[in-house]
C-alpha cells in the first residue's frame, strides 16, 4: 500500500508543534494557546469558530479570552444551531456581554459578545 503524500510545512503551525513552551497544548495545537496574552498585546477581535464545544471547560477559555481583547474589541462565537444554548449560556458565565445575535442560515449562528466594562 502506498504511503500517503505529506503536506509541506506550515510556517505557522509547524512552528507551534515544534515549541517547547509549557503552555503550547494539547501535542502543540496552536488554537490551544488562544488564551496566552504576551505583555499588553490586545486584539480588535477573537473569534472561536465552531469549537466552543470541544473545551472541557468553555467558560475557562472564554474567562481566559476576554482580557485579551481591547476595550472596544469583540469576541464571536460562531457554531451549529444544536450547540447555541451551550455557547451562549458558556458566555453569559463567563460575564461577557451580548453585543448581537443572528442566524445566517437555519444551521448555523453567530453571536458577538463585548467584555465586562
Amino acid at each position: 500500500m502506498a504511503q500517503p503524500k505529506r503536506r509541506p510545512p506550515h510556517p505557522v503551525t509547524d512552528e507551534h508543534r515544534r515549541s517547547d513552551d509549557a503552555d503550547a497544548g494539547e501535542e502543540g495545537v496552536p488554537h490551544s494557546r488562544v488564551a496566552k496574552q504576551r505583555g499588553d498585546e490586545r486584539w480588535d477581535a477573537i473569534v472561536f469558530n465552531e469549537c466552543v464545544y470541544y473545551f472541557e471547560d468553555p467558560v475557562a477559555w472564554l474567562e481566559a479570552a476576554a482580557p485579551a481583547l481591547k476595550k472596544t474589541g469583540r469576541l464571536v462565537i460562531t457554531n451549529r444551531i444544536h450547540h447555541k444554548a451551550q455557547s451562549l449560556a458558556a458566555a453569559e458565565k463567563a460575564g461577557l456581554i451580548k453585543v448581537s445575535e443572528s442566524s445566517p442560515g437555519p444551521s448555523h449562528f453567530i453571536a458577538v459578545y463585548k467584555r465586562k466594562e
